[in-house]
């Protein structure tokens, strides 16, 4: 009896096996999957849909332009493996980073990577604000320890 591997979508990105398209991001081309990139997101479904009219369609090259270059290889890196938690490097997890994630999500029509990265920069953006808050000191407090200072000496 034959045993059915698994397809791992993720271990085919970036790579030239079966790829059809290339995506430009800057100076990197990264080899990709229509069936793949089509499977999850409307646009790309439409950019390469047959008999589309875009001119990626017939030259199988789709660039993004004026996208934050780590942000669009983590939406691909997305689109591969519908994982958000893995998306990048400790120094990419800053709040620039999951608003980045978040505009190119609704430019490339992923509404669950958008939610996603909303999701992300919200838990920053929470940690920062209680870490703050750990070091604030209400007025009054700071009133009582300034007195309590100028009585002591």
């Amino acid at each position: 009896m034959a045993t059915t591997a698994q397809l791992d979508p993720s271990s085919y990105l970036d790579q030239e096996a079966f790829s059809d398209v290339t995506i430009k991001i800057g100076d990197r081309s990264i080899k990709c999957h229509k069936l793949i990139l089509c499977h999850n997101s409307d646009y790309f479904k439409m950019i390469c849909a047959p008999g589309s009219r875009f001119v990626e369609t017939r030259s199988n090259i789709i660039e993004l332009k004026d996208d934050n270059p780590q942000a669009a290889e983590a939406m691909l890196r997305y689109t591969y493996n519908l994982r958000y938690d893995d998306l990048g490097s400790p120094q990419q997890q800053t709040p620039k980073f999951h608003f980045d994630v978040c505009v190119v999500a609704e430019k490339y029509l992923l509404p669950a990577l958008k939610q996603q990265a909303l999701s992300g920069l919200q838990r920053l953006v929470n940690s920062h604000n209680k870490a703050q808050l750990s070091r604030y000191k209400p007025s009054s407090t700071r009133r009582r320890d300034h007195h309590r200072d100028q009585t002591a000496g």
